[in-house]
């Protein structure tokens, strides 16, 4: 009769341990499904980053022109208004 429950007691531990096994084997699955879909997320963002890094960069390029036009035809207006007002200054002293 020992033998018996033992036998039965083993039996019932390995399938116990089987269960396990089957159980541990699907979270493996499922976490490597995970892996995979957080990798194909994470190339996806890589390449958002990568697109919006340029468009950063260009957009900075452009402020960077129009800062500089801006402020060449700041200057230009400045040295008109100066020529214009000098010009009737000196209209002024020769009347």
């Amino acid at each position: 009769m020992k033998r018996s429950e033992e036998t039965r007691t083993m039996t019932d531990v390995v399938f116990e341990l089987e269960q396990l096994q089957k159980k541990l084997k699907e979270e493996i699955n499922s976490l490597q499904s995970d892996k995979g879909l957080i990798q194909n997320d994470l190339e996806h963002y890589n390449k958002q980053l990568l697109i919006t890094e340029n468009n950063l960069k260009v957009k900075k390029e452009y402020f960077e022109l129009l800062e500089g036009s801006i402020g060449c035809l700041n200057g230009q207006i400045f040295n008109k208004k100066y020529s214009e007002r000098y010009k009737a200054k000196q209209r002024f002293e020769n009347n």
